[in-house]
């Protein structure tokens, strides 16, 4: 009874599908006969004069001349010569009548019922009907309706049948329908193949791969040889819902990584000999949605190994003709395995595979190693912030040194050996493989050994340095790499200092390796190393503003202790930076550069005078009150600001013969405006807190050090004149 009802059940599936085909097939019969009963008409019409060009009015025949004939007459007297006349030149061909083409009907222009109408019907129609083939196919092995080698025969004979049946119809009419036929027919040879070792295990894993592969190589031929993009669809798409539609609820991972892969080489195939767009996304997504819902559904920490060789397999496979949306996808799936997963060791050979595979692709995406090394470092801080502990610091460095060295010697062969430009790809990988390393670094040792943090940096200094070193021995290199090696070495270099050095240490250390560093650019021409000498000062000046302001917290003796001699190193190294910068022809904002360095440089002194003067007598003045001596406190104020007036004034007079010494300008018109500075202080506040002796003492100094500026101008003045050549 039940085999009378499987009977029963087939014919009226093969009814239901022969019904449909055998009506498209008449209907594209009906259409081709229509044509070409529309085609004889409009020439029966253009025959007739009624069609719808007027005809062509043929020219009248122009009269040709001939060549005149002597006729021989008889007479008594000889014939008389007849003179030859000449013969007209023949009109040219181009201007004789010719017999008008016969007009054929203007083809309809394709549209949604004579071209991608039928297309769209025929997709649907034939993943409807492969999905009902499957499902009921599935319901009758379910039932054990057929055994398990009966079901898998019945699907290849029924899949191969769809294929004959479709590659028949694949002509220029029925070419839709035949795409559609066959493409089924492929998706259910994939589906039996699958069953027969993922489900029943009737072949070895070995066997199934080889004729899926056998297969995926039919289908590539033969929709090349056809150029039939929907048949290469309709095949992907069956392809890719096979493991879905015939799922058994087992983990069988392999089985399934490895049918992926062969797909997957068959899209990169087709994607290397036809430009279709559509093969390679529609590869890709199909294999992300698999790959995901397998690890949605069975993926364990155990089973780490298996996710990282698939994840690897199809990322190398699929960089071949997506790279950056597979590496993108890649990074972001190695970050998932990281968060669960405490595995330092596996987790170290997943991110250097990848590694591998961005090194392989980097001819077709130059950014492919800072993408992935970026990704990496994203998930060794995952795993670090999940799992490390100050006891495991040698898992720790096993993942950072790893990775960023795999990346570091890529590099450093390229530019050694090969002597590659880096650009700007092999910058970032750099700057990133170096940020990825200290970070760690950092993590690992802050909190227990911070006093070995200092030497860790100087020593990977030392390696960028050797690097640097090596480029600029070998001839015809590469400069940018140069340049990038020697500025990652510097950096390391600031970056021990901080954790090495003590507070005051290292602003003196910064400021120290800031000019060290401008010197350097200027002697090598290089604008990048010029650039970091600029920043390290920045970042001395910085410094400055925040751990050594205000200057004194307590007793102190005057210009003798180290907030000042901090103070006066940096403002020393800024004048060396802006004299280094003397005679440079540098345009844009690096020729501001030297103005504003001096210009820092004074500010800084001025203000750095004025308040160390200030808190020299404010600090008498408030050991005076605590001792109760109001008046002594009160004196030593008004003395302080007697010392700062003669201070501003005397350093005019300073500005202005420096001004004439190095005969600049701008020093000669700053001394005049401190010079007003002061003289508004004596007048407005001087005069109105100061008494009388102060008063008198403090419009004396101005007076003397204004006398001894005009002197000085007086006594110099052709310095400042323009120099006369000859």
């Amino acid at each position: 009874m039940e085999a009378l009802i499987a009977l029963l059940v087939l014919g009226l599936a093969a009814v239901m599908l022969i019904v449909p085909i055998f009506t498209f097939i008449a209907y594209a019969r009906t259409n081709r006969l229509s044509t070409e009963v529309e085609g004889l008409k409009s020439r029966l019409r253009t025959l007739e004069g009624r069609g719808p060009r007027p005809p062509v009015e043929a020219p009248a025949p122009q009269p040709v001349p001939t060549p005149a004939v002597a006729v021989a007459v008889p007479a008594p007297a000889p014939p008389l010569p007849v003179p030859e006349t000449p013969v007209a030149a023949t009109p040219a061909a181009a201007e004789r009548p010719r017999p008008e083409p016969p007009v054929t009907p203007p083809s309809a222009p394709p549209d949604l019922a004579t071209n991608l109408g039928p297309k769209i019907l025929v997709g649907f129609g034939a993943l409807a009907v492969f999905a009902s083939l499957a499902f009921f196919v599935k319901y009758a092995w379910d039932n054990d309706w057929v055994g398990p080698t009966g079901r898998v025969l019945f699907g290849l004979v029924v899949s191969l049948g769809f294929v004959a049946f479709g590659l028949r119809l694949m002509s220029k009419v029925y070419r839709p329908l035949g795409q559609g036929l066959a493409g089924t027919g492929f998706a259910g040879l994939y589906v039996s193949t699958f069953a027969a070792h993922g489900v029943y295990n009737l072949i070895p894993r070995e066997l199934a791969g080889v004729f899926l592969l056998g297969v995926t190589a039919c289908a590539i031929l033969i929709a090349l040889r056809l150029d039939a993009r929907l048949l290469a669809t309709l095949a992907w798409v069956g392809a890719y819902l096979t493991p879905v539609l015939l799922s058994t609820g087992r983990d069988q991972a392999l089985s399934l990584f490895g049918y992926l892969f062969l797909l997957g080489a068959g899209a990169v195939a087709i994607r290397r000999r036809k430009t279709w767009p559509e093969t390679a996304p529609l590869a890709l997504f199909g294999t992300i949605v698999l790959y995901v819902g397998w690890c949605a559904e069975y993926y364990r920490p155990g089973r780490f190994g298996v996710a990282a060789v698939g994840l690897v397999a199809l990322t190398a496979l699929f960089t071949e003709v997506l790279p950056i949306a597979t590496l993108l996808l890649a990074g972001v799936g190695a970050v998932a395995l990281a968060v669960d997963v405490d595995r330092p060791v596996a987790l170290t050979a997943l991110l250097c595979a990848l590694a591998a595979v961005a090194m392989l692709r980097r001819a077709r995406f130059a950014f492919a190693e800072a993408v992935t090394i970026l990704a990496s470092w994203v998930a060794i801080a995952v795993w670090l912030g999940q799992f490390y502990k100050p006891e495991r610091l040698g898992d720790a460095l096993l993942l950072a040194v790893s990775v960023a060295g795999v990346y570091f010697l890529a590099l450093a062969i390229r530019g050694l050996l090969m002597g590659a430009a880096i650009g700007g790809a092999g910058l970032a990988t750099h700057v990133i493989g170096a940020s990825l390393l200290w970070s760690v670094l950092y993590r690992a040792f802050y909190a227990t050994n911070p006093s070995l943090l200092g030497g860790l940096s100087v020593a990977l200094a030392a390696v960028y340095l050797m690097l640097g070193l090596g480029l600029s021995r070998r001839e015809g290199g590469e400069t940018g790499h140069l340049r990038v090696a020697l500025g990652l070495a510097a950096t390391f270099v600031t970056l021990a200092i901080p954790v090495q050095l003590g507070l005051h240490g290292i602003t003196l250390a910064w400021t120290f390796e800031g000019v060290l560093l401008l010197a350097l650019g200027l002697r090598f021409q290089s604008p990048l190393t010029r650039l970091a000498g600029y920043g390290v000062l920045a970042l001395a000046v910085l410094r400055l503003f925040a751990r050594h302001v205000p200057l004194h917290d307590e007793a102190f003796a005057p210009f003798v202790n180290p907030a000042f001699g901090t103070w006066l190193c940096v403002i020393v190294a800024l004048g060396v930076a802006a004299r280094l910068l003397r005679g440079t022809t540098a345009t844009g904002p690096e020729g501001l550069m030297r103005p504003f360095l001096g210009g820092a440089a004074l500010v800084f002194l001025f203000g750095l005078l004025t308040a160390e003067t200030n808190a020299m007598f404010e600090q008498k003045a408030a050991a005076a009150a605590i001792d109760g001596l109001d008046d002594v406190a009160q004196r030593a104020r008004l003395a302080g600001g007697l010392a700062i007036s003669v201070l501003w004034s005397a350093f005019a007079v300073s500005l202005l013969g420096a001004g004439l010494v190095v005969r600049s300008r701008a020093l000669f018109w700053t001394s005049y405006g401190l010079f007003a500075l002061a003289g508004f202080k004596v007048v407005f506040i001087d005069l109105a807190e100061l008494h009388t002796l102060y008063r008198i003492l403090s419009f004396l100094a101005l007076g003397v050090l204004l006398m001894l500026g005009a002197y000085v101008n007086i006594r110099f003045s052709d310095r400042l004149k323009p120099r006369v050549e000859g």
